[in-house]
């Protein structure tokens, strides 16, 4: 909760050790809360499903359910 609260007033923290490609753009979590992140021209965000999964992206490489599939 903490955690969730400190991103919300200074920002996320870039969890830049465990950035992938979905063959469009960079992703990432936030190192404080976990939210997915996305890399676009102005920078790092959090990930917007409504505004960013109409993309075939790549599942992360370590999903389990994408393999499934």
């Amino acid at each position: 909760m903490i955690k969730n609260l400190l991103c919300r007033l200074i920002g996320h923290v870039v969890d830049r050790t465990h950035v992938w490609n979905d063959n469009y753009d960079y992703r990432t979590n936030c190192r404080r809360c976990g939210q997915p992140m996305i890399r676009d021209v102005a920078g790092w965000r959090l990930f917007d499903p409504a505004r960013d999964s109409d993309l075939p992206r790549k599942p992360h490489p370590n999903d389990r359910d994408a393999e499934a599939a």
